[in-house]
C-alpha cells in the first residue's frame, strides 16, 4: 500500500515482525499467499492486542436527536446510553448488560452511529481510522451470520 502496510492482512513492517505467524511450518511468514499464515497472524495480532472473544466490537444504534449525542465522547454503561435514547437498529432497548461503550457518529450520518467496545480499540490499534474498524467490524458481523445459516 501507499503507506508500507504489507500482505493480505495489511500488516506494517513493525507489525510483520512482532506478530507474523509460520501456521503452515514451511520455514516462511508468508502472508501474502498462504492463508493459514495469514489468519493465524491477524488472530495473533488481534490476540496479543487484547481482543476478547467474549464481547463484539460494537453495534449500529438508532438516536432521534444528533445534536444532543454530538458532544458526548466518554465511555458510559449501555444502561446510561439508553437513558439518553439510543437503541439498538431496529428501535428497541439496547441489552440489560454490564458493558461501557462509546459512540461514534460518522460523517453525513443523522440518526444512527456505532456503539462501540473495546474490541473496536483492538481494532484501532490496527488502523486507527474509525472507518476502517468500523468496516471490519460490519465484515465479520456478516460472515458471522452466514456461517449461522448456511
Amino acid at each position: 500500500s501507499w503507506a508500507g502496510a504489507m500482505g493480505q492482512c495489511q500488516f506494517m513492517p513493525s507489525s510483520f515482525i512482532s506478530y507474523s505467524q509460520d501456521w503452515n511450518k514451511d520455514g516462511k511468514k508468508d502472508i501474502w499467499n498462504t492463508k493459514s499464515d495469514v489468519f493465524a497472524s491477524t488472530s495473533n495480532y488481534l490476540k496479543k492486542v487484547n481482543w476478547n472473544n467474549n464481547i463484539t466490537w460494537g453495534r449500529k444504534v438508532y438516536f432521534q436527536n444528533k445534536d444532543k449525542l454530538n458532544s458526548v465522547k466518554n465511555w458510559h454503561s449501555l444502561k446510561k446510553w439508553k437513558s439518553m435514547g439510543i437503541q439498538t437498529i431496529d428501535k428497541k432497548d439496547l441489552p440489560n448488560i454490564k458493558l461501557n461503550a462509546r459512540l461514534i457518529i460518522p460523517d453525513n450520518y443523522k440518526n444512527y452511529g456505532y456503539l462501540v467496545y473495546n474490541n473496536f480499540e483492538s481494532l484501532l490499534k490496527w488502523n486507527r481510522s474509525n472507518y476502517f474498524a468500523i468496516a471490519v467490524g460490519t465484515l465479520s458481523d456478516q460472515l458471522i451470520t452466514k456461517k449461522k445459516y448456511k
